[in-house]
């Protein structure tokens, strides 16, 4: 297991791993749809907008975002060759209050209407805009497959789609759910991996860890972890037993093998890439977990939930 470590300090980019199967396309449509409202703006949701459940709206005293979500159940045994989300934005109030320009990301959801979606951390996967009363709606489509495994991998039930207006003043607007589509192209694929849950709850949530590929000394696997705290410290710790031990509030699952170092970026997302070593045997299980530095968990650490996989 020793040279495990350079590996995983060299790894980079994020693959999609798929053994042969045959293809096919899923259409996903949301199971729920609904607007945070924020006032006086803090960056919070503070309340949900019940009447207009696809409500985009910006100005200096208050502001609303969109969010659709999309079950993935359909997708737990696939792997991802390509994806696209698509959708419409149309005026509610054709005010001429200027161009109005929006993002959009995703976000790793659970299937229910969360204030904390507001201000959950997502991928940006693209920008739009119109032009009332010249222009009443708009369309989108963006290609999200990276975004989409990255999700999928960290075991989320829901890809969620949030849509923040960025210029100001900007209302009212609506995102459409009868237009909402997230076309997924698959293969076929056998789960390697195994979530073993006791995770510690941080600023966002416990950041869910999943990872994705099989274990084999020739193809690389991908582990993804959403939802840490930006800018603070994450300790990646793997080993080939799990000890769960008692550990700053919370279970130590992996025997601390090796301790691996990294800086959470500003999307609170961790994407590492690695070859397992030819001199590791098949049938040997990996166990890893994430601790991240952040105030808001019991003891200063929150942590990850734990995975396992076999080498092959």
């Amino acid at each position: 297991m020793r040279p495990l470590l350079p590996v995983l300090s060299a790894a980079a980019t994020l693959l999609a791993l798929a053994s042969p199967a045959a293809l096919g396309q899923v259409t996903l449509t949301p199971s729920i749809a609904f607007s945070t409202h924020d006032e006086p703006v803090d960056g919070l949701g503070d309340s949900f907008n019940p009447s207009f459940p696809g409500l985009i709206r910006t100005q200096s005293s208050r502001t609303d975002r969109a969010m659709q979500e999309f079950p993935l159940a359909s997708l737990s045994t696939q792997v991802v060759t390509g994806a696209s989300i698509s959708g419409k934005v149309h005026v509610n109030n054709a005010f001429d209050n200027g161009p109005r320009t929006f993002d959009f990301f995703l976000y790793a959801g659970n299937g229910q209407a969360d204030l904390g979606d507001h201000q959950i951390p997502g991928f940006y996967v693209g920008s739009g805009s119109y032009h009332p009363p010249t222009d009443s709606s708009f369309t989108f489509t963006f290609g999200v497959a990276a975004e989409l495994e990255t999700i999928l991998a960290t075991g989320a039930s829901h890809v969620g789609l949030k849509v923040v207006g960025t210029s100001n003043p900007n209302f009212p607007n609506i995102l459409s759910a009868s237009d909402a589509k997230l076309q997924v192209q698959t293969s076929g694929a056998v789960p390697v991996w195994t979530d073993l849950g006791l995770g510690l709850a941080g600023t966002h949530g416990v950041p869910p860890l999943g990872g994705t590929g099989v274990v084999t000394s020739v193809a690389p696997l991908t582990m993804n972890m959403m939802n840490g705290l930006p800018g603070a410290t994450a300790f990646l710790i793997t080993g080939p037993t799990a000890v769960n031990a008692p550990f700053f509030g919370g279970t130590l699952v992996p025997f601390p093998q090796f301790i691996l170092p990294t800086i959470v970026p500003n999307d609170g997302a961790i994407l590492l890439t690695v070859t397992t070593p030819p001199a590791v045997p098949a049938g040997v299980p990996i166990h890893v977990q994430y601790w991240i530095q952040d105030p808001a968990a019991p003891q200063g650490l929150a942590a990850s939930n734990a995975v396992v996989v076999t080498t092959q």
